[in-house]
């Protein structure tokens, strides 16, 4: 086990380097940087309690708090990486407070003094914990886990109102990461149930199971969350070069826009378009797209569109919902089919591959043109092709 944690340990401090050196740094990236880092403290003092058993219990006191960390800042972490203005909010203080507290209570309570009697050790196990603490932990990590998956969740539906790719930025690799936490959080619980039947848990080897999978989490969480890029920078940019001066309900565009769900009266209740102005504006959205081609820019967004329409990125979100009955994704990739399909009969594009194609009418991998090709039409691209060519 402890080849485990001096691994860990190390990979923890290497990647949250990575992180603070990162150029372009956002909120998300700093707060990952310091969750690693406090993974890092406490796997290295773990480390050092294996090698070296301690008898002042002062340092793995304060330690024993650090596992109330983990859900706090794994909601930190998701939370600034989803939202369109990341920032520390004044509410995260409390979520540290069982922290705190259990290390107050270690320190004053448990063991005053700081001294053990000689020779006891500190134990180092969550199972160990006092009962009601460790009942705090068990509940407390999947339930930041489920808080979590639902703040991913309402992102993921959020984003297909606000960009036409979504690739680089579905943040599915966390979800992946999520369920893969839950899982082992469920283990941990299902023996912690099983203890109190049959005996020790060290038994079953669940201490070295929680710090293989704390070691793996920090390899695939630092791994993806270096790669991750800046989600909502492009609208940033977009919103300064206009240099317009929006009023709230104009700027409130979806990427701001925290609903989820397409409840178009109560959503747009107060835009205040009218029903003869949103036809006209859908009249023009329509030309400007058989006209101009937006939809050829693999990276074009609701901001950028409206830009070029002059018109607020809320009232042109309000049209393609009620209008259209589509999101902003689904809207633009439906020219981007109708522009492949119309290629593929095209004779002189006989000898283009697919993958050709799909980029030349403005899709940005090879991926995502298959699945949403797949999704609108009901054939693969290949298939379709194959179709055209016995007909």
């Amino acid at each position: 086990m402890t080849t485990i944690l001096l691994l860990a340990s190390i990979q923890a401090f290497f990647l949250a380097s990575l992180l603070f050196s990162k150029r372009q740094k956002q909120l998300a990236d700093k707060m990952l940087g310091v969750w690693l880092s406090l993974i890092g403290l406490h796997t290295l003092i773990y480390f050092v309690y294996a090698k070296f058993p301690i008898h002042n219990p002062t340092i793995m006191n304060l330690n024993a708090g650090f596992p109330f960390l983990q859900g706090p800042f794994l909601y930190f972490y998701v939370e600034t990486l989803t939202a369109d203005r990341a920032r520390v909010k004044r509410s995260f203080g409390l979520h540290l407070l069982p922290c705190l507290i259990f290390a107050m209570y270690q320190m004053l309570i448990q063991n005053p003094f700081g001294v053990l009697p000689h020779g006891q050790h500190v134990s180092i196990h969550l199972f160990d914990l006092p009962g009601i603490f460790g009942g705090i932990l068990l509940a407390s990590v999947p339930a930041y886990i489920v808080w979590s998956w639902f703040l991913l969740r309402k992102y993921q539906v959020r984003i297909l109102e606000a960009f036409s790719a979504i690739e680089e930025i579905n943040l599915n690799w966390l979800r992946y990461l999520l369920t893969a936490l839950g899982l082992l959080w469920l283990t941990v619980i299902t023996v912690f149930i099983f203890m109190k039947f049959s005996g020790d848990p060290r038994v079953f080897g669940i201490p070295h199971l929680i710090f293989l999978g704390i070691t793996l989490f920090v390899y695939a969480t630092g791994y993806f969350g270096f790669k991750q890029t800046n989600i909502f920078s492009n609208a940033t940019v977009i919103e300064k070069q206009t240099g317009k001066e929006n009023t709230p309900k104009e700027t409130s565009s979806p990427i701001i826009n925290q609903t989820s769900e397409p409840e178009s009266q109560t959503k747009y209740q107060r835009s205040g378009l009218k029903q003869n102005e949103a036809q006209e504006i859908l009249t023009q959205l329509h030309d400007y797209m058989n006209t101009e081609k937006p939809y050829l820019n693999d990276r074009l967004t609701l901001s950028q569109l409206a830009t070029e329409l002059d018109i607020s990125g809320n009232h042109l979100s309000q049209i393609i919902n009620e209008q259209s009955q589509q999101s902003f994704f689904d809207f633009v990739n439906h020219y981007r089919i109708e522009a492949v399909k119309e290629k593929l009969q095209d004779t002189q594009y006989d000898a283009h591959s697919l993958l050709a194609i799909a980029l030349d009418c403005g899709f940005g991998s090879k991926s995502s043109f298959n699945r949403i090709f797949k999704n609108t039409t009901g054939r693969t691209p290949t298939q379709y092709r194959n179709r055209l060519e016995k007909t």
